[in-house]
This record gives C-alpha cells, structure tokens and sequence, in this order.
C-alpha cells in the first residue's frame, strides 16, 4: 500500500496479487463490473463542513471517495475514464467522535512523511475492507460529475449514507498535509452543490 500527496489530498493506491482486486457489481450498474482503482480524502476547515455530498441537510467531517474503473479501465488519467463513463465513485461519511478510528490510524500516523507534494511513503498491508465496510442496500445513487476541475461528467455515485466515526484529533491531522502552494492544506472539499436536475435514487 502506498499513500501519496497529489498537492490536493492524500490518495491511497493499493496492488493485488491475482483476481484479488475488489470489485463492485450488481444494483444500479446491474451486470457491470468495476474494480478498485484509489482512495481519496476529503475534508473541510471544520468537523462540520469536509464532505461533499450532505445528507439530510447535514455535512460531515471527511469524505472518502473510492474509485473504481469499468472492468479495470481507470487510470491516472481519472477524467477520460469520467468522459467515457467508466468510473464509479463509492463514497463513505465520517463523523467525529471522542474515539480514534483505529482502522485510520495508519494512515494517520503516514501523514507526517507527507508534508510535501509528490511526497509519498509506503504502509503495512491491511484488508481494504476494514475501511470499507461491505453494504447491498440503504444507500443513494446518481449520476454526477468529478468534484474538481474540469468537473468532468459522467461519473457514476454511490453514497453510503450511514456514517463512519473519525476523532477530531485525526480530522486535524488531515488538514496538516501539505498543499501545492506548501502551505496546510486545511480544506479540499468542493462546496456541497444542487442537483441541477439530476435523478438521485435509493435503493434498500
């Protein structure tokens, strides 16, 4: 596993031995397979403004948005795979809590080698899934766009509504990173925006 500094957020790329990469399937994108590809972070300037999407008029702490690609096709090049509408983006809400998340705390503790962009520093293997926990049901679906420039469309969302648990001690941590401009990067979420006409449904 490596964790790595874009100079935007802090990006977990993971390799798979074998057919061992994660997929999603079923659902909205029926018979459809998308593999894993990264993990990006979200946050904002305070515990109540990081994520990008807002549920029930409520924002959270950090978004984590996982990306995965039609039968593996995903890339560094993550908007032509949005303009050819091949990326899925599986996101998951973090609310603060007086406890440490312990299944983020590796990456945590990783942040402090990547005060500089393009920094990047190699962790311990764990299961995927201990970040994100496996759900077929109560979640939201739409059709989108990538949530920074050029905002390319063509994304397809699936968001995980019931939220996660992350400590304000590890949210502060996040906003330590350091930006392109190397300063802190103390927010990189995208204001949460209106649905400009577009279909969100529920599946339970």
């Amino acid at each position: 596993m490596e964790l790595y500094n874009s100079g935007l957020n802090a990006v977990l790329y993971t390799k798979w031995s074998g057919d061992k990469q994660p997929k999603i399937t079923g659902g909205p994108i029926e018979s459809d397979v998308y593999e894993f590809f990264n993990i990006r972070f979200r946050w904002g300037n305070t515990d109540d403004d990081g994520s990008e999407h807002m549920v029930n008029t409520k924002r959270y702490a950090v978004e984590m948005q996982v990306s995965f690609g039609l039968n593996g096709n995903c890339s560094c090049y993550i908007m032509e795979s949005a303009r050819q509408g091949k990326l899925l983006m599986l996101s998951y809400l973090f609310m603060t809590t007086p406890i440490d998340n312990p299944y983020l705390e590796p990456l945590i503790q990783s942040l402090k080698h990547l005060k500089f962009p393009m920094n990047c520093v190699m962790i311990c293997p764990f299961p995927i899934k201990f970040l994100t926990p496996v759900f077929s049901k109560n979640y939201f679906f739409y059709e989108g766009s990538l949530t920074f420039p050029p905002y390319t469309e063509g994304v397809k969302w699936i968001v995980q509504p019931e939220p996660l648990a992350t400590s304000s001690r590890q949210v502060k941590k996040f906003r330590k990173l350091g930006g392109r401009s190397f300063l802190p990067i103390t927010c990189n979420s995208r204001p949460v925006q209106l649905p400009n006409g577009r279909e969100i449904f529920f599946y339970d």
